[in-house]
């Protein structure tokens, strides 16, 4: 590599480099060929620029709005979605429910081979601004998903609604989320709020760990990243649990803890 080379003859040179040099030095390597997603432009100098989670750089003299579904920078043409924010143009267009269900029948696979039954369900995709009007007095933030009994139902005992303005991945994270609020819901579980999300979270987690996406990757990392004490913290606790001792032992300590 030539950065390999430049950074030998350096060293034979004798010259050391101090931290903050060999931090410039490095900042202009990579700044060698990067571009400003907006204008296009070389980025030179690596101060005040932003960077979105897929490495995408803007430069000092622009700010885009980020995608709030999947968090990229917004450059063409912006939908937006009331009480959510704005979305790209992929995000922000109604999903159907074809996608939907192609989602379930993955998701229910899935959580099959983790012998995890999920019980009868009516699932519904809702526009953000009908998601938001239904759900704006349960919730501090608008929501992506809800699951709830429905009683009364003949037919299902429980339903689950998704917001149809989000991506694929997003919903399938969002989906495997609230299918095991159901599983709770089903076993009578009463787990405190920080662990009835985080167990929800570590199953989204996992299922979205298996898609070979780059915003599934996002995801996962905004879900480690998480500063929430429902929706984070306690998710991390989980998945501590889950690795040093498998799935079977979270679910165990659900059953056991607030059966």
């Amino acid at each position: 590599m030539k950065t390999d080379r430049l950074i030998s003859s350096i060293t034979r040179s004798g010259v050391e480099m101090p931290e903050h040099g060999r931090r410039f030095f490095w900042r202009g390597v990579l700044m060698r060929n990067t571009r400003c997603i907006v204008c296009g432009e070389p980025v030179h100098d690596g101060r005040n620029i932003s960077v979105d989670d897929y490495n995408s750089v803007s430069c000092a003299s622009h700010a885009p709005e980020r995608c709030f579904v999947c968090n990229r920078f917004i450059t063409g043409s912006r939908v937006v979605v009331p009480g959510y924010g704005y979305a790209c143009k992929e995000c922000g267009k109604p999903r159907s429910y074809a996608e939907l269900e192609k989602v379930r029948l993955s998701i229910n696979a899935f959580y099959a081979k983790l012998h995890m039954f999920i019980p009868g369900y009516r699932l519904v995709l809702l526009p953000g601004q009908t998601m938001l009007d239904k759900y704006v007095r349960y919730f501090d933030v608008p929501p992506l998903g809800a699951a709830w009994k429905e009683d009364g139902n003949p037919d299902y005992g429980y339903r689950v609604d998704i917001m149809s303005q989000q991506s694929v991945i997003s919903m399938s994270s969002t989906l495997a989320h609230e299918l095991l609020h159901l599983w709770q819901f089903y076993r009578g579980l009463e787990a405190p709020t920080p662990y009835a999300e985080g167990f929800c979270n570590l199953g989204a987690f996992l299922y979205v760990s298996t898609l070979n996406e780059d915003e599934a990757l996002v995801n996962m990392s905004r879900m480690m990243e998480n500063r929430d004490a429902d929706y984070g913290v306690a998710f991390r606790r989980l998945k501590l649990l889950y690795d040093m001792y498998g799935w079977d032992a979270v679910v165990k300590a659900m059953k056991e803890t607030w059966s």
